[in-house]
């Protein structure tokens, strides 16, 4: 029980520091590395297309990049 506590107060520790850097960004105080700007975008396709649009999304993704497809090209 201790164990899963813990891990929940990290949990929201590693929340609040993201927002902070978000909050920073937006501000122009801050740049964004690659992941965060991959788990941003992540974050907002899921808050929009919610759950069903968002597997959707990515099994549209990941299809073209199995068949190596640009989706430019589409």
């Amino acid at each position: 029980m201790e164990r899963i506590h813990r891990r929940e107060v990290e949990r929201k520790e590693e929340e609040r520091i993201k927002a902070e850097r978000i909050a920073a960004w937006r501000e122009g105080l801050l740049e964004l590395t690659n992941i965060e700007i991959y788990e941003l975008g992540l974050k907002i396709l899921a808050d929009k297309l919610h759950v069903y649009g968002y597997v959707g999304f990515l099994q549209q993704h990941f299809k073209h990049l199995n068949n190596n497809q640009s989706i430019d090209s589409l």
